[in-house]
């Protein structure tokens, strides 16, 4: 709503280009990267904290995953933004909530993530639970009561995810290899359980694990969707690029840097 008050869509037949489609997914992409910079600070302090802040704002500008939501202007940029914001609010049981709480609101997928952001870097926990409750009711509410239609929200699941359980569509590999639709529900099944068990395993994790888990769910889960778009890559793109450059090194990855260290300082010895 604020991009189209900013660029209305012009009327008539031929209506060209919504430039409010695509300034929606410009913003939502260079808060992303915002957002990645402030996350790499937080996980990591002092110079190191810096390196891979710059390091995840690459990523995200050059991955050809992320670029397909600047390509097609979708509205998928905007959970990427508010799970990066939710990983930074991971310590604070109604940030996590209200953030990932408007990105189930904005699509259904997201909703799978709030038993591993119910305890955050740790088991969860009923001291956690109503503050974390009250963040997600919050943030659903407030961001679909305005726009609640007539049928009230069994209209909104029907024309969404009703009329999607239906398709058959080529977009997957269970249209496009016409397999039974048991075998889909039953890895949809089995992805939303590995989901659930989120919230009681590991016991306690890091941010950077807790990046691992979600990407690994948002994927498993849009596999088994009926219908699949390319630019739900986009959703899991920023909690990958945190688990793989924000892990912790292994012993011979820190031997390897520290012999790197002293090669080049070597090297510039020598040039001196």
């Amino acid at each position: 709503m604020p991009f189209t008050a900013v660029f209305p869509l012009k009327g008539g037949l031929l209506r060209g280009a919504n430039e409010a489609q695509h300034a929606a997914a410009i913003t939502f992409d260079l808060l992303t990267a915002l957002a990645l910079y402030a996350l790499g600070r937080r996980v990591r302090r002092g110079p190191q904290g810096r390196h891979l802040a710059a390091v995840l704002v690459f990523g995200w500008a050059a991955c050809p995953l992320s670029f397909f939501g600047m390509a097609g202007s979708p509205n998928d940029g905007l959970i990427s933004l508010l799970l990066v914001l939710t990983l930074l609010a991971i310590h604070t049981p109604v940030g996590r909530g209200v953030f990932s709480g408007l990105a189930a609101a904005a699509k259904w997928v997201p909703i799978v993530l709030l038993p591993l952001f119910a305890g955050g870097t740790r088991a969860i926990n009923r001291r956690d639970i109503p503050m974390f409750a009250l963040g997600v009711c919050f943030a659903v509410v407030a961001a679909s009561l305005p726009f609640l239609p007539s049928g009230g929200p069994s209209e909104i699941y029907r024309v969404s995810v009703g009329d999607l359980a239906n398709v058959k569509s080529p977009l997957s590999i269970w249209g496009l290899w016409d397999l039974p639709t048991i075998l889909r529900q039953l890895a949809l099944g089995l992805a939303c359980i590995g989901a659930l068990a989120c919230a009681f395993v590991p016991r306690e994790r890091s941010v950077t694990i807790v990046a691992a888990l979600a990407t690994a769910i948002l994927a498993a889960v849009s596999m088994g969707l009926p219908s699949w778009s390319y630019a739900y890559t986009t959703w899991f793109v920023p909690a990958a690029l945190v688990a793989i450059m924000a892990r912790r090194p292994t012993v011979s990855e820190e031997r390897d840097a520290v012999a790197w260290r002293r090669a080049r300082r070597g090297r510039a010895s020598l040039s001196t």
